[in-house]
């Protein structure tokens, strides 16, 4: 991941408004996207602070889903079970830090597939290098390999997983700069993490080429 302009002014509103490192490196990653059309977000709602860098077109529509948001705008559903909803129904399907929470995530996997139309995509993020949270449950933190093998047997064509974070020194500072209260120490903490990171960059490879200490990844798939 590279840090473009203005990369450490957000770090630090980032921190101080205390997003993980993992949040505010999804967020830049999110500020390059465009979604548009007909959306559905799996897990998240309206005020999902993500749609603060995800750009949308004019126009597009957004239905969130959740089994436990009773919200009237929300469709109330369980992802482990077959979707209430017609095929090729959407443009776009996100999934923000979800699959963790499924026990059984195929049929997720299944019928994501299924309600995208031709040509739709799938933007998600998994977790890898995080703490366990509770909400209800947490079961998996699955490898990329894993996360490819599971989308490329669903029939997901054209996927690409991108590892975040930049090395050993960025995974040890984002678990433990959550629970540090004093945030300028949390910033000078991930400072030099990123300076670690630099010098040791090669050692955060393996020699297939794999990032080997993920926090976690962005997944952007097509469904053709």
């Amino acid at each position: 991941m590279k840090k473009n302009k203005g990369f450490y002014y957000r770090l630090i509103r980032a921190t101080f408004a205390r997003r993980t490192l993992l949040r505010f490196l999804q967020n830049e990653i999110f500020s390059k996207i465009e979604i548009n059309g007909e959306i559905l977000d799996l897990g998240g709602n309206s005020k999902s602070q993500y749609y603060k860098h995800i750009m949308s077109s004019v126009g597009s529509n957004i239905t969130y889903a959740d089994l436990y948001d009773k919200s009237e705008n929300v469709i109330n559903m369980d992802f482990t079970k077959p979707f209430p909803i017609k095929d090729k129904t959407y443009n776009n399907v996100l999934l923000m830090n979800v699959i963790e929470h499924l026990e059984n995530y195929d049929t997720c996997i299944n019928e994501i597939k299924r309600i995208l139309k031709d040509n739709g995509e799938l933007l998600g993020v998994v977790p890898f290098l995080f703490p366990v949270h509770m909400v209800p449950d947490d079961f998996h933190r699955p490898t990329e390999s894993f996360i490819y093998k599971a989308l490329n047997d669903a029939g997901f064509k054209k996927i690409k997983i991108q590892p975040i974070g930049y090395g050993r020194w960025t995974a040890a500072a984002n678990l433990c700069g959550q629970k540090i209260k004093f945030k300028p120490f949390t910033l000078l903490l991930y400072f030099l993490a990123f300076l670690l990171d630099k010098i040791d960059k090669k050692d955060n490879k393996f020699t297939n080429g794999r990032f080997a200490f993920p926090i976690g990844y962005f997944l952007l798939l097509n469904k053709l």
